[in-house]
């Protein structure tokens, strides 16, 4: 019974693993150090609104990056240079 609880104390819970990743724990701790730095008075509330700042940067460099690779290949497509 005790290797049981043992084996169990061993394994990470998967919300660590989860956690544990690098694109989410990079951009948890990018956020975290700003509302360090930051100092809020509401710091759960400005921790969410950079969260979600960020992800609304990010869509827009992804959709940036699309329209860049779309422009190239009509640019190669008709030669244009």
């Amino acid at each position: 019974m005790e290797s049981t609880i043992y084996e169990s104390l061993q394994r990470e819970h998967p919300d660590v693993t989860y956690f544990k990743r690098e694109d989410i724990s990079l951009i948890l701790s990018k956020g975290l150090a700003n509302t360090c730095r930051e100092q809020p008075r509401n710091p759960i509330e400005y921790f969410a609104t950079w969260l979600m700042e960020y992800s609304k940067v990010q869509k827009a460099a992804k959709q940036q990056e699309l329209e860049n690779q779309e422009v190239d290949l009509l640019k190669e497509k008709h030669a244009f240079f």
